[in-house]
């Protein structure tokens, strides 16, 4: 899919673990 462009994966990747993050975060302050 990302094939042409590599730096589209590694972008991606990188907006997936910030999300992650984000994710982990509010579920810390949640608890």
């Amino acid at each position: 899919m990302y094939a042409s462009n590599p730096g589209s994966l590694t972008f991606a990747s990188q907006v997936v673990a910030i999300n992650f993050q984000t994710v982990a975060a509010a579920n810390n302050y949640w608890k």
